[in-house]
């Protein structure tokens, strides 16, 4: 096995028989082969973006959200639990709604707290609050356009609130979702 060496600073650093290479903790292994100590920078912490603005732009408008899944696995088990039948999950629809029951017409949208500015536990982030509040609002205009193209189109349209799903409210949440069904 051969013997690995690094400098460290300005000396020449250690060279030995220990064969582990050097760990280096919180520093990136991009930067590990820095010769000065100064240039090695902590994760995260005042590193340049290796991309342009324009560049990470490009590649952030890439990543594409899962969707809420958890929420609306909470929501479909809370379901059956309580034998509520006849839905059906993202139906082709307007709005693609995360639950509909086709036969009542009803549409059930799960809504994050943050992600549709929930009145009770949203709050804007400190960072860059003015794309945030641009995005929320647009959030929140959709979801005004979806419920009142549904309306028109002859559903009803139930919107759950994540917080909704906590184990305390569900009992609420069933007689409401009856409730809608039985219009």
């Amino acid at each position: 096995m051969g013997e690995y060496s690094y400098k460290r600073g300005a000396s020449a650093g250690r060279s030995g028989s220990d064969p582990s290479p050097p760990k280096h903790g919180l520093f990136d292994s991009l930067n590990s082969g820095a010769s000065d100590v100064g240039l090695l920078q902590p994760i995260g912490l005042n590193m340049a973006d290796v991309f342009t603005k324009a560049k990470r732009s490009q590649v952030m408008s890439r990543i594409r959200g899962r969707g809420n899944k958890e929420t609306e696995v909470a929501l479909a088990r809370l379901m059956r639990q309580n034998k509520i039948t006849g839905w059906r999950r993202h139906y082709h629809t307007f709005g693609r709604p995360d639950f509909a029951f086709p036969k009542h017409k009803l549409a059930v949208f799960v809504d994050g707290c943050f992600w549709h500015a929930c009145p009770k536990h949203s709050n804007l982030p400190v960072n860059n609050r003015a794309f945030w509040r641009k995005k929320l609002t647009a959030n929140k205009l959709r979801d005004r356009l979806v419920g009142r193209t549904l309306r028109l189109r002859g559903w009803s349209v139930l919107r759950v609130w994540e917080h909704e799903l906590v184990r305390k409210r569900q009992e609420k949440l069933v007689r409401r979702i009856v409730a809608f069904l039985c219009q």
